[in-house]
């Protein structure tokens, strides 16, 4: 995660902003984790269990590049892409 996601590169930022970066952003790994796991084990799957409404939604927006609400969700293979 340190070099990965450069953590250590703002050194104006206090003690607790840096921590509240580093949780925030390890709980975004461990989202993607799941999600990688999941796609493996069920492709085909649709992801809202593992993904809310409001989390599906708004990813399939912006990696679509549209304006407007799917009708169905992804497959837990595609929100794993």
């Amino acid at each position: 995660m340190k070099s990965g996601r450069a953590i250590e590169k703002p050194r104006e930022r206090g003690i607790e902003k840096s921590a509240a970066l580093v949780m925030t952003r390890s709980i975004i790994a461990v989202m993607i984790m799941n999600m990688t796991y999941a796609a493996r084990l069920e492709p085909n799957a649709p992801c809202p269990p593992l993904l809310g409404e409001a989390e599906w939604k708004p990813l399939y927006c912006v990696a679509d590049k549209s304006k407007q609400e799917p009708e169905k969700p992804y497959t837990m293979k595609e929100a794993a892409e």
